[in-house]
């Protein structure tokens, strides 16, 4: 059987900044640091194609992005699921984080005569701190940038409290294209990075594409130019 991509959906989670004591402010001893959790989710692949199922799943973080030359460097997170049919939407938990420290996630199939896929996508999120109670926001999904774009691009997501989000992209044809963002998401403001490819990581041939987030009732569409 041949290997196929895990594609870890595209996920962000809230950025938190912290300010420091003004020079010769008094502070209070520093505490622990706070452990924080992060949920990721991603679709299934098959152990064929988009048939059957993988034998299992490697998911690493590291805090810095992660790469086939430094994969082997990258953490391994422990507790994964075992593989659903090719299509089904996997979650995990990853737990044991530092809060307010940003980590990048990516996630690798192995089938079962050990054939193992390529690198997915690489997430990245900022560990949320559970201390720190959410600010106000206005429920909002920005326009790609830059744009237009010959490559990787963010948006910015901001929501007013913790809601469901679905955000997609489609072609000028009405055709989805991918999907960056899918599930429960917090409070506050998160950056979605994708890299203008589609589900199968074949680049985006030229040409307009719309943005279309779901925010729980809200709706957003967003314009985005691939240029030579």
């Amino acid at each position: 059987m041949r290997s196929t991509d895990a594609r870890l959906a595209a996920l962000a989670a809230a950025i938190i900044c912290t300010t420091a004591p003004a020079h010769g402010a008094w502070a209070a001893p520093a505490a622990a640091p706070a452990t924080s959790t992060v949920t990721l989710q991603w679709t299934a692949p098959g152990d064929d194609g988009q048939i059957g199922l993988a034998s299992r799943y490697e998911l690493r973080y590291a805090t810095e992005p992660i790469t086939r030359a430094n994969w082997n460097d990258a953490t391994i997170v422990n507790e994964v699921p075992h593989p659903q049919q090719a299509g089904k939407r996997e979650k995990v938990k990853v737990r044991g984080l530092s809060a307010g420290t940003q980590y990048w996630f990516a996630v690798r199939s192995v089938d079962e005569a050990g054939n193992w896929s390529q690198l997915s996508n690489v997430a990245y999120r900022t560990a949320p701190d559970p201390a720190l109670a959410p600010a106000q926001f206005t429920t909002s999904l920005s326009s790609p940038w830059p744009c237009p774009t010959r490559g990787p691009v963010r948006l910015e997501l901001t929501l007013s409290s913790a809601i469901d989000v679905d955000v997609e992209v489609f072609d000028i044809g009405g055709r989805r294209i991918k999907t960056l963002a899918l599930g429960d998401y917090p409070a506050g403001t998160s950056l979605i990075g994708w890299d203008s490819t589609d589900e199968q990581h074949r680049p985006l041939p030229i040409g307009t594409y719309f943005v279309i987030g779901r925010l729980g009732t809200h709706m957003f569409y967003r314009r985005m130019t691939v240029v030579p």
